[in-house]
């Protein structure tokens, strides 16, 4: 048998040629390209298609031929199981035209989907019309009609809830073919801009009432801006709330209480030194202005404690006298009893947690001390000064050191 091979293309026919070089004249019929249609399809894969999915691609709404070239099958294997498939979608079909519709706003009686679609058809003139149902994974069943009005094709596409009888424009026009009133110029085309709002139109069994589909979506998009305002507005008060609580607790740990100043009771230490280097220099200069006796029996007294000065021979120790109760006025001279010259007062316990004078007043104090000192040298009886009505004579000992 001789092999041909390909020349060229003529019109309807296929000019071929022989090794020897003579051409011969294929006619293309159908049985020719069928036969060229099946050498193009790509070879069968080594696991064998399933009947269920042959069939879930049918009813996805493609055709026979669709099927076998996506699969590689013939055709004929795939037309046992085509029927089945291709009764489930006519059935979706007549459901959903047989959905009931009100098309009149001041009657009530209900029209069925499918006729009022038709009639609608017949006063646009249109012609070649053709209807077709789908499933889609995520989708649902869809209802498709293609038809052609005033030499403009027309797809309308609706969704199709079989359970609930419910129909959902999902493009233009459909949502056209659903409103109320005449539709001839809604499906007309004009050089303007096509409001998206009649997409998201819906079309039910009630799809035919009066109630305008422009005035609910803006009744639907005024709640839904109204939601989010009064969600922003939460949201404000809630960031409100939790700065003003931040603040409270920031202001709260600045606020806190200040640690204790112990300045204060380093500086009554202080002057309590101070002041009983002054008393004991007072008391050497008197001592040694009385003479060699009182000299003599100030360095064989015994000392009672640290800093304190000897008392006189003669006066009984203040230990063994009874305590008798005092004032602030006590501690600054001023007593029934007269002064015994060369005396030093003993310390006054409370004397210890009285707050210390300042500078100035200490200097102030030290002047009117000696002027005191030089008052009872004289005999006669001092005159307590400011500091020592307010605070108290100081005593010898401290209780500090």
């Amino acid at each position: 048998m001789d092999e041909l091979r390909f020349v060229r293309r003529d019109d309807r026919t296929l000019i071929l040629a022989s090794e020897t070089g003579d051409e011969y004249r294929l006619v293309v019929d159908d049985a020719v390209l069928a036969e060229l249609k099946h050498l193009n399809r790509r070879e069968p894969s080594a696991a064998p298609v399933r009947p269920r999915e042959i069939q879930a691609l049918i009813r996805a709404g493609k055709t026979r031929a669709e099927v076998a070239e996506a699969t590689g099958l013939e055709e004929a294997d795939i037309e046992r199981f085509e029927e089945p498939v291709l009764a489930e979608r006519r059935y979706i079909l007549e459901r959903a035209h047989a959905v009931p519709v009100r098309t009149d706003a001041a009657g009530e009686d209900e029209e069925k989907f499918g006729e009022v679609i038709e009639q609608r058809l017949v006063s646009l003139g249109a012609d070649a019309s053709e209807w077709s149902s789908w499933r889609e994974e995520e989708g649902g069943w869809k209802i498709a009609l293609e038809f052609i009005a005033r030499d403009v094709a027309h797809r309308a596409v609706w969704g199709f809830e079989h359970r609930t009888a419910v129909l959902s424009p999902e493009n233009p026009d459909a949502v056209s073919l659903s409103k109320q009133g005449d539709v001839g110029d809604q499906l007309i085309p004009k050089l303007r801009a096509v409001d998206d709002r009649e997409k998201r139109g819906r079309f039910d069994s009630a799809a035919f009432d009066t109630v305008d589909v422009a005035a609910e979506q803006a009744k639907a998009e005024a709640q839904a801006q109204a939601a989010e305002e009064a969600e922003a507005q939460a949201a404000e008060e809630s960031e409100a709330e939790y700065e003003r609580k931040r603040e409270i607790d920031h202001r709260a740990i600045k606020t806190n209480e200040d640690a204790q100043d112990f300045s204060q009771t380093a500086d009554l230490l202080d002057a309590l030194r101070k002041r009983r280097g002054e008393r004991d220099q007072r008391a050497g200069i008197q001592s040694g202005g009385e003479g060699g006796d009182d000299a003599s029996a100030e360095n064989t007294a015994p000392v009672t404690s640290v800093g304190a000065t000897n008392a006189s021979p003669a006066e009984p120790a203040r230990e063994d006298r009874p305590k008798k109760p005092r004032s602030i006025w006590s501690g600054a001279g001023v007593s029934s009893e007269a002064p015994v010259p060369g005396a030093t007062p003993l310390p006054d316990p409370e004397e210890v947690s009285k707050p210390a004078p300042s500078a100035t007043d200490d200097a102030k104090s030290g002047e009117r001390s000696a002027e005191s000192e030089r008052g009872s040298r004289k005999g006669r009886a001092s005159i307590p000064s400011w500091d020592d009505i307010l605070f108290g004579t100081r005593s010898d000992e401290d209780p500090a050191d």
